[in-house]
């Protein structure tokens, strides 16, 4: 199976399901296996605004790419949980970026990371996403 059917196989979830840390792992056809780097976890929060969150890496040394989640459509039409990082916490180069996950078994969920260039929003990578 590829990325993509295993994909549109997966189930959007309800982003209140959302709490805690999750690891985070770049897949790839090119890697043997899921590859974790410097500890990589999203982590979510439920807060008065939503549910926001940011990433994580070295054991939590490092808080980047503040996001908050909501359920939507992706541009194709798929049911997706959306994790949006357009905040003015963020640099200009992270704005555009909207990671689009669906859980593909309980606790696991399989994203395609979504960057919007020239007004059209193309898959740039893939990646899961798990409490591990």
């Amino acid at each position: 199976m590829s990325f993509r059917s295993d994909f549109e196989q997966g189930a959007a979830r309800d982003p209140n399901d959302l709490e805690g840390e999750y690891a985070v792992r770049l897949v790839a056809s090119f890697l043997p296996v899921p590859v974790r780097f410097f500890g990589h976890t999203k982590v979510f929060q439920h807060t008065s605004a939503g549910i926001t969150g940011y990433n994580s890496f070295l054991g939590g040394l490092v808080k980047t790419g503040r996001f908050h989640v909501a359920r939507g459509a992706s541009e194709d039409g798929a049911d997706v949980t959306q994790i949006i990082y357009d905040t003015p916490e963020n640099p200009f180069f992270m704005r555009p970026l909207t990671d689009e996950v669906r859980e593909t078994q309980p606790g696991t969920f399989l994203g395609r990371g979504m960057m919007k260039i020239a007004g059209k929003a193309r898959n740039v990578f893939w990646f899961t996403v798990s409490r591990d």
